[in-house]
């Protein structure tokens, strides 16, 4: 598992199931800063060792490959207040772009595969979640909003 940290110049952390903390290796050269509460989310794509972490006042999603320590810095007009982000099927990631009330779905290699508008202000987090049926996977989309974050559940149906 992976951690967004705050107030840290380790912007994230590894945490195993038994809960022990771990760096990312020394060779992954984060952004020189320490980021304060809501500035940076992360998530990582395990099958492509593939660490990804928003940096929200640079308007930046960084893609960092933990096997090989490259990375790369995605910007993009469309990338406007970068916050939560998930990991979607095919390997590919959800980043909430606040600023501009949408969805950025892109690869790990940071190819845009689309933006998807969503019907609210500021989406800030976004979790995948899919589930096994007995006749496949049922997956459905919500969206719920509290005071203090908005949360859009994006699913995919995958029986078609």
């Amino acid at each position: 598992m992976v951690a967004s940290a705050f107030d840290d110049p380790r912007p994230a952390r590894n945490i195993s199931v038994d809960g022990v903390e771990s760096d990312f290796d020394h060779f992954l050269m984060f952004p020189m800063k320490t980021y304060k509460i809501n500035e940076s989310m992360c998530t990582y794509v395990q099958s492509k060792n593939t660490l990804v972490l928003t940096d929200r006042f640079a308007h930046t999603v960084y893609m960092y490959d933990t096997l090989k320590g490259t990375s790369r810095a995605v910007t993009h007009e469309n990338i406007q207040e970068p916050h939560g982000c998930c990991v979607m099927p095919g390997d590919t990631v959800l980043v909430c772009s606040e600023n501009k009330n949408s969805i950025v779905h892109r690869s790990v290699d940071g190819d845009l595969l689309g933006t998807y508008p969503v019907d609210m202000k500021n989406p800030r987090s976004i979790i995948y979640v899919c589930q096994r049926m007995a006749q496949g996977w049922q997956c459905q989309t919500t969206k719920k909003a509290t005071t203090n974050f908005s949360c859009i559940r994006y699913h995919w149906q995958s029986v078609r």
